[in-house]
């Protein structure tokens, strides 16, 4: 009887794989927000995929809003203080920073709670139509030294700050760098899904109100190819979160990671 019941759950367990491939793939990501299915070994093929081959039943419009003033609605968390620890140290009154990806200030009005940001720093806020007309409106109703939005990467930056959206982008953090008037002195990344057990591939997510191609990164690679631009890695962290891809679990991402690069003798 022992045996029969080993035997069983055997057999259970070669079965969980690919019951939970399939429920996630079938059912949990139509309907899910930020779980993903596919993959693609371009952007542009996820791109395809993601207008033909993953509908979405249940859609929802994601709303660019900002709080009343003084209420928090991006509060730090663990992640966040790697970038404070050196930033800190780094900023001058005429440093130049491009945060892409910054939303409404979320880094901008976070980070200026807890380290010394100094008069004349320029905060360039790079992002989408959208979130940048929004943008304008809250600079029109407060005080935010220094504070910028466009949707252009382009121009000169000493800093460059993006936190969970590299992923999102067609170009490598690579080609966006060198879309610049010149390369940055010091980079700061977080929130980006790596993996180190098979090659950059590209997926595909539902942000509730669609579903759009998402890059997932092999952390040997993207440290190299910075390291091509004369980028030396000093410092790295991960966060907790897990990314499970039906169907391609040697491409699991074990944890979302954030770096700090300087520019050699920077």
């Amino acid at each position: 009887m022992l045996g029969l019941i080993h035997h069983f759950i055997h057999h259970l367990s070669l079965l969980s794989l690919p019951i939970a491939n399939a429920w996630r793939y079938h059912y949990v990501f139509p309907k899910s927000l930020a779980t993903c299915r596919g993959i693609y070994d371009t952007w542009r093929e996820a791109k395809t995929a993601s207008e033909s081959k993953h509908p979405l039943r249940k859609t929802t419009d994601i709303v660019t809003f900002r709080a009343p003033k003084g209420v928090r609605i991006h509060p730090l968390r663990e992640r966040d203080y790697p970038i404070l620890v050196h930033m800190q140290r780094l900023l001058r009154p005429d440093t130049k920073i491009l945060n892409l990806g910054g939303s409404l200030a979320k880094e901008y009005c976070s980070y200026r709670e807890l380290i010394q940001i100094p008069d004349g720093v320029e905060w360039r806020i790079c992002e989408v139509p959208e979130v940048v007309a929004e943008g304008q409106k809250m600079l029109e109703q407060g005080d935010y030294p220094g504070l910028s939005f466009t949707t252009e990467i382009d121009g000169e930056a000493d800093l460059f700050l993006s936190c969970g959206a590299l992923q999102y982008l067609e170009p490598t953090l690579p080609e966006l760098l060198q879309t610049l008037d010149r390369l940055p002195s010091d980079v700061f990344i977080s929130r980006v899904p790596m993996q180190s057990r098979v090659d950059r591939y590209y997926t595909v997510q539902n942000i509730g109100s669609k579903a759009v191609p998402y890059r997932i990164e092999n952390e040997d690679r993207f440290i190299a190819e910075m390291g091509e631009l004369g980028y030396r890695l000093v410092d790295g962290w991960r966060d907790t979160r897990k990314l499970i891809v039906p169907y391609h679990s040697h491409g699991t991402v074990e944890g979302y990671l954030g770096f700090y690069f300087a520019r050699s003798g920077s």
